[in-house]
C-alpha cells in the first residue's frame, strides 16, 4: 500500500486534507493506524472521540473487538467515509509482528474457515460467521457510484447540522462518492438517525452481491444513507 505517493500510501489522498483542517482549528488530537487497534487495544482508553477519515475497509476480529468495546464504554466514534469494516482479515506475523494481511475473500479457499469460522476471511456480512458491519456502525457498504452524487439533507434539526441553516431537501453537491453506504433497519442497532437520504446511480456491476437488490419500496437506483 505504500508504493504510492513516495511511500505515504493513500494517506495524502484520504486523510491529509482532514488532518490539515483539524490542526488548523487547534483540536487536541492524537494519531494511530488501524493496525494499532489490534497491536495495543488500550490506545482507545480515555478518548472522547475516535475518528476514521480515510478508507478503513479491511478489519481483523481483534480490531473490531477493540472498537466495539470502546463504543460499549461510551466512547464516541465517527466514520467520515464509506466502505468501512467490509472485509474480515487476519493480521499474520510470518514476516514480523502484524506485517501481513491475509484475506482469501471466499470461505471455501480459506483453510481456517472450517475450524475457526469467526476468523474466516470473507465479507463481515457473509457466512460462515456473519457479523454485518452495521451492528457496529449502523449502516453498511452499498456500492460504487457511477458519478458523484449530491448529499440530500434529512433530519435538519439534528445537532450535526447546527449552525448551517440547512432545511430538509437541501443538498451538498458531489459529496457522495466514490463509494457509498446504505441503511438496513433490520441489520442495525436501535436508535439510528438517518441524516441524509441521497439518490445515487450505482456503477454497473459494482454493488456487493449480498444485499445488492433494492429493498421493497426503494428506488431501483439505490440510495446513500448516512
Amino acid at each position: 500500500p505504500f508504493s504510492e505517493y513516495r511511500g505515504a500510501g493513500r494517506v495524502l489522498r484520504w486523510e491529509y486534507p482532514f488532518l490539515r483542517w483539524m490542526e488548523a482549528q487547534g483540536y487536541d488530537v492524537g494519531y494511530a493506524t488501524d493496525v494499532d487497534l489490534q497491536r495495543d487495544p488500550s490506545i482507545v482508553h480515555g478518548r472522547r472521540l475516535i475518528l476514521f477519515v480515510g478508507h478503513p475497509e479491511y478489519w481483523s476480529r481483534p480490531m473490531r473487538a477493540t472498537l466495539d468495546a470502546a463504543i460499549a464504554a461510551g466512547t464516541n466514534v465517527a466514520f467520515f467515509s464509506a466502505d468501512e469494516i467490509y472485509w474480515r482479515i487476519r493480521l499474520d506475523s510470518t514476516s514480523g509482528p502484524l506485517r501481513e494481511v491475509t484475506c482469501y475473500r471466499h470461505s471455501e479457499l480459506d483453510p481456517l474457515a472450517a475450524t475457526d469460522p469467526q476468523d474466516a476471511t470473507t465479507l463481515w456480512r457473509e457466512p460462515p460467521a456473519a457479523e454485518p458491519e452495521s451492528r457496529t456502525i449502523g449502516e453498511m457498504y452499498g456500492g460504487i457510484v457511477s458519478t458523484p452524487a449530491d448529499w440530500v439533507v434529512t433530519a435538519p434539526d439534528n445537532w450535526i447540522y447546527a449552525g448551517t441553516g440547512v432545511r430538509a431537501g437541501d443538498t451538498f453537491s458531489n459529496l457522495v462518492g466514490q463509494e457509498y453506504d446504505r441503511y438496513w433497519p433490520e441489520l442495525s442497532p436501535p436508535g439510528v438517525t438517518v441524516l441524509s437520504t441521497s439518490p445515487v446511480q450505482p456503477a454497473a456491476g459494482r454493488e456487493p452481491e449480498m444485499f445488492a437488490a433494492p429493498k421493497p419500496g426503494e428506488s431501483g437506483s439505490g440510495g446513500s444513507r448516512a
